[in-house]
């Protein structure tokens, strides 16, 4: 080049990029140019995607089959599909934004139409406040079909008399939550009648009663329930709940409060004649506390779980008798319960057990039953609580009156990281400095870690500095020396190693060791349940000091996704009115984030109300992704891999973290991906292996050798039986097993799994671009950027992230690199901004299970319709973009077929060719039909990006 022509295009440079302000020096200016690359960066991008004619042709054929069959099996097809390939489809798409505010806007539901219009990119600049949300959520059309059976006795399933799919949803986006009430209370209070059959029963729970009391066995219970603090009081408990509707009892450990009040208020009525008249619900947060309760309180009734005491929990239960009885279930059910029946009139008294741990359930149940308390003043309700939040609850509830029992705990002495440390005398590692073995190309990488490193412990050491100075006369010099480095506040196995030998050597004992993270639990009184005891926290006292007293509720730390769900799924209207009726409401960005994210995943439309996607969404006890994937892998056949990764986002990753052999953890989850670039792959062909070891030696076997949980695999693997069931129930699957043949006959084609994955994460979406795609001596390297915090790593857990092994340096990330997107599970800030758990994805996936909104503004040729997916354009041929739209609404009467018809999980051969018309579109472009250029070499250049055809 010569020095003319550089000048010019330094000229050009300069006069584009505008002189920076001056004054400014130093990092200043660099921060200026960062800036300014960002915004650069968020600007409008725009690609062109080129079906192929001969697939365009061979999808049209299958639509001609697939018309063909639906005429032969009578079934009504969208419209949309039947109109001659003239565009008018394409232009079926573009409509505008209702005013959800405006009455006259009402929903007008055609059979197979969506049920609210979409919005365009062109309306998003205009109403910048509105979600964005799609033209063709799935499950939109409602199929008429026969009534639908649900057993009885699956409590989950039932709702109302109909039992009908149909009716189930139309029932739940149809009226408030109060206009539910009124109705169910007009039918009358069940548990309120008085009538001849309740006079028997009267009598015959007497006699019961009177025969259980002379028992030898009840007896010896009774002298042990005489010792406990609640029972001491049961004349003034009882007195208060008589005398008012709503009471907090403040509890703490070992009160037996759990166990003891719901037993005095059985009893009670039954001694006064009035034991057919009450039935107890008694809440608690976990399954295992619920089932257990129930046995021990029908132990000491000498008693057997179905009779006068029960429990009910998700796939689980005991039915106890419908009157005179107890039940014991997880908050859940509860909510069921409020959905189906919302005036409780089955029901004479609600205890909420353990309210202090605020989670969302229990907020959601506060707020409802505030609700009914108002139409129902029959009803009784008890709160029950640690000493926390008493005062907070009375006045949620107007300043009802509270009640505060002693417990027994015995003493427990407290033994914090500085005492451990002595007691041990255990030592942090020295650390090595490897900056200087590595070779000069790997040095700057480790620069910033190193940095973010020596930050942290910058501000430790300024933290921790005034205490441990206080305390230095007090420590030994070693101990000391510890404490000054940062390290020890991380998770020290080797520490708790040298604890529990400590521990060992000791007064015989039971232990139990939490290690969920600093400010995640309170649990020292479960030291002090039987007998004095010792809580060694793995903290300083100085950092023990600086916790809350309590995390703050559920509902002002989630990211609200699943309580959005749970909200309209009860008719509570708006979410974010909703949410203001709570004890302790949301930040209302939060919410607004919620929502915007489940409109985009097709879960709720623009007026905030559920699709049928999203109704069968809130009833699986799932993160709406994770539901989504399961629903659409039992469609596509794919299922028992997608089931490992549902089971996985619920639960955790059964890869281990080694210290000191990060490399070769790196490099066996890198071979179990099958060449694909994809975490999700990885983690589930582990969790797949890991099930066909047939007997329990070679599973240990096998998980010790590749850095696998044993005991978490085992835990996931029983998760997706449960899946499997929750399926069942839905009607979505014949037998509940996760690995039947049909629902796996797609477990190979990697292609298909990974287009469900991107769809299911929709719309946790990054760009990707490649560097050394063309280069015969350097592996294909990527970088990620998403809208929101531009350039962004993947964590170096994932597959996709550079090698740790030197070694592997040169191997490539994957057999086909090229895809230009990926979608990911979770956003992580730590020492720096990580995506964790990715999939590297093709356009054609997005556009057809994304949102599929049209980009008015931008259509240059008239031929061609624009899609937006987060800030670039994607550019379609209309008559490609018709093809996408007929085999888009096909797919969602297929979808809706499923969930609609009392033959959910029979395979007609119309759905069939549906399903593999989508295959073969879907992931033909991974496949590498004819959708890459031959000649990409501009794919190395940052300008590249935006006229790549893909």
């Amino acid at each position: 080049m010569s020095r003319n022509s550089w000048n010019r295009r330094d000229q050009g440079w300069k006069n584009n990029r505008n002189q920076r302000p001056p004054g400014l020096k130093g990092r200043e200016i660099g921060l200026y140019y960062r800036n300014l690359q960002m915004e650069s960066k968020k600007k409008s991008e725009n690609i062109s995607l080129t079906i192929p004619q001969p697939v365009v042709t061979s999808v049209k054929n299958n639509l001609k089959q697939i018309i063909f069959t639906a005429k032969e099996q009578d079934i009504k097809l969208p419209n949309i599909v039947t109109t001659p390939f003239s565009h008018v489809a394409t232009k079926n798409i573009k409509t505008e934004v209702p005013d959800i505010t405006d009455a006259s806007n009402e929903r007008k539901y055609d059979e197979f139409k969506p049920p609210y219009p979409v919005k365009t990119e062109k309306d998003a600049d205009t109403f910048s406040n509105e979600p964005s949300t799609s033209s063709l959520p799935d499950f939109i059309p409602i199929y008429s079909e026969d009534e639908m059976d649900f057993d009885s006795n699956e409590k989950q399933l039932s709702l109302r008399s109909s039992k009908s799919y149909k009716y189930a949803y139309e029932d739940i986006i149809t009226g408030t939550f109060d206009d539910k009430l009124v109705e169910s209370l007009s039918k009358g209070i069940t548990i309120n009648y008085i009538d001849e059959h309740t006079s028997d029963l009267n009598v015959s729970f007497q006699e019961e009663y009177k025969d259980m009391i002379t028992k030898p066995k009840y007896k010896n219970f009774m002298k042990f329930r005489e010792t406990l603090p609640t029972y001491k009081k049961s004349k003034d408990i009882l007195d208060l709940i008589n005398n008012n509707q709503v009471i907090v009892i403040s509890g703490e450990t070992g009160s037996g409060k759990s166990t003891q009040i719901p037993q005095l208020i059985l009893d009670d009525a039954i001694t006064n004649g009035k034991g057919a008249n009450v039935k107890i619900m008694v809440t608690q947060p976990r399954r295992i506390a619920a089932s257990s309760l129930a046995a021990r309180v029908a132990q000491e009734r000498c008693d057997t779980l179905g009779n006068s005491v029960g429990y009910s929990v998700r796939l689980e239960r005991v039915e106890e008798r419908p009157r005179g009885s107890i039940q014991y279930c997880t908050t859940g059910v509860l909510l069921v319960e409020l959905e189906v029946h919302q005036g409780l009139t089955n029901w004479s008294h609600i205890i909420l057990d353990e309210v202090h741990e605020r989670d969302c359930h229990v907020d959601i149940s506060m707020c409802m039953l505030k609700q009914v308390l108002k139409r129902r003043q029959d009803l009784k309700l008890i709160l029950m609580s640690a000493t926390l939040d008493a005062e907070t609850l009375s006045h949620y509830f107007d300043d009802c009156p509270v009640m505060k029992i002693e417990g027994i705990a015995y003493p427990v002495k407290d033994v914090y990281l500085e005492d451990i440390l002595d007691m041990t005398k255990y030592k942090l590692p020295e650390t090595i400095n490897r900056q200087r073995k590595l070779p000069k190309s790997k040095r700057y990488g480790n620069r910033q870690k190193q940095s973010d490193e020596m930050e942290k412990d910058i501000k430790y050491k300024a933290e921790i500095n005034g205490w441990l100075e206080s305390k230095k006369r007090e420590l030994d010099y070693d101990v000391y020396k510890t404490l000054q480095d940062s390290r020890i506040e991380e998770l020290n196995l080797d520490l708790v190693l040298e604890l529990l030998k400590r521990i060992c050597r000791g007064d015989p004992g039971a232990v139990l060791i939490f290690l969920t993270g600093i400010g995640d639990i309170s649990k020292r009184g479960r030291a002090g349940r039987c007998q004095p005891g010792i809580c060694y926290h793995m903290m300083t006292s100085y950092r023990a000091s600086t916790l809350p007293e309590r995390l703050l509720p559920e509902l002002q730390r989630s990211n609200l996704l699943e309580p959005v769900l749970t909200v309209k799924r009860l008719r509570l209207g708006l979410a974010a009115d909703a949410f203001n009726m709570m004890p302790s409401p949301p930040v209302p960005s939060t919410v607004q984030w919620a929502v915007n994210h489940l409109q985009q995943c097709g879960a709720l439309d623009a007026w905030e109300t559920l699709t049928p996607l999203g109704w069968h969404l809130a009833r699986l006890p799932l993160h709406p992704a994770a539901g989504k994937l399961l629903l659409l892998a039992t469609l596509f056949g794919c299922l028992d891999r997608a089931a490992s990764v549902a089971a996985v986002w619920s639960f955790k990753d059964p890869f281990q973290l080694v210290i000191g052999k990060e490399a070769e953890v790196d490099e066996v989850k890198r071979s179990f991906t099958l060449g694909e670039p994809s975490d999700h792959v990885a983690i589930s062909e582990a969790i797949l292996q890991w099930e066909r070891c047939r007997s329990r030696q070679h599973r240990n076997s096998f998980a010790y050798s590749n850095f696998l949980s044993n005991n978490t695999l085992e835990l996931l693997a029983d998760m997706k039986k449960q899946l499997g069931d929750n399926l069942k129930q839905m009607g979505f699957l014949a037998s509940g097993d996760v690995k039947s043949r049909y629902e796996n006959r797609n477990a190979n084609n990697m292609s298909l799994f990974k287009a469900i994955v991107a769809a299911a994460l929709y719309p946790n979406i990054a760009t990707v671009r490649w560097r050394n795609m063309h280069s015969r001596h350097r592996p294909a390297q990527l970088k990620v950027y998403t809208p929101e915090e531009g350039n962004i790593s993947l964590h170096p857990s994932s597959v996709m992230a550079s090698s740790k092994n030197p070694r592997s340096n040169n191997r490539p990330l994957c057999n086909q690199p090229g895809a230009n997107w990926l979608v990911y599970w979770l956003k992580q800030r730590s020492t720096s901004r990580f995506l964790l758990e990715v999939t590297l994805i093709y356009t054609l996936p997005l556009l057809f299970f994304g949102e599929f909104v049209v980009n008015e503004g931008k259509n240059e040729d008239p031929d061609e319709c624009c899609f937006p997916i987060k800030t670039v354009t994607v550019k379609v041929k209309k008559e490609a973009a018709d093809i996408l739209h007929k085999l888009r609404s096909l797919l969602d009467l297929v979808l809706a077929r499923k969930v609609t018809t009392d033959q959910s999980s029979y395979h007609s051969r119309f759905e069939e060719e549906v399903i593999d018309a989508v295959i073969n579109l879907i992931t033909a472009e991974d496949e590498g039909v004819e959708y890459m250029d031959a000649d990409n070499s501009e794919s190395d250049s940052e300008d590249s990006f935006r006229s790549r055809r893909y």
